[in-house]
């Protein structure tokens, strides 16, 4: 698990698209998996969960119907993709809303949706943006875990965060200031 911090306006977000292949870098490519985006950007990104900042949640679909969208890429088809949903969203403590639309949902519960999102399917890698900027003790506490949780069962979690207790969590500690992404001593606050 690997934490990025930097001020806003530094490039966490961009640095974060970039990897996910939502962006497209000026010179150099990413590899994930002994692939790069550019020549095998569908196959690979299907290996990638995004927690948006900004939740990137389809408004007028339930919380079950976004939280099941990256499914059908990573799952096989005999898999119950709602019930799949379902499960991920009681992780984060939503299952009393899983079938409210998005747009009713307060910002913390969207926020718990998108990470819900990010996390179905065990990607190997989850990017995650600010991932618990909304939430309050309890639920941000719930998200590192679980950010947590996937990196030990194998994922690799990358979150761009200035939240001190999730970068206690992290295994690694990156400031990211003028283009330049610098190591910092693991567990280390700002």
């Amino acid at each position: 698990m690997v934490g990025v911090r930097g001020p806003s306006g530094s490039g966490k977000t961009t640095l974060l698209l970039l990897l996910a292949g939502l962006d497209r870098p000026t010179q150099g490519d990413v590899w994930l998996n002994g692939h790069t985006l550019h020549e095998h950007g569908e196959n690979v990104r299907q290996q990638i969960g995004f927690v948006f900042q900004h939740f990137g949640l389809i408004s007028y679909l339930t919380a079950t119907e976004n939280v099941a969208l990256p499914l059908p890429a990573r799952l096989p088809a005999r898999e119950d993709i709602q019930g799949r949903a379902r499960a991920s969203l009681a992780e984060v403590g939503l299952e009393e809303v899983s079938e409210r639309l998005v747009e009713d949902l307060s910002g913390g519960q969207q926020q718990r949706v998108a990470v819900a999102r990010g996390l179905i399917g065990e990607p190997d890698l989850v990017l995650a943006d600010e991932s618990t900027s909304e939430l309050d003790a309890e639920n941000r506490a719930n998200v590192i875990a679980l950010l947590a949780r996937r990196a030990r069962d194998g994922g690799i979690v990358i979150a761009s965060s200035d939240d001190s207790d999730l970068l206690d969590a992290c295994d690694r500690i990156f400031d990211l200031a003028n283009g330049r992404l610098t190591l910092v001593s693991p567990k280390v606050r700002a």
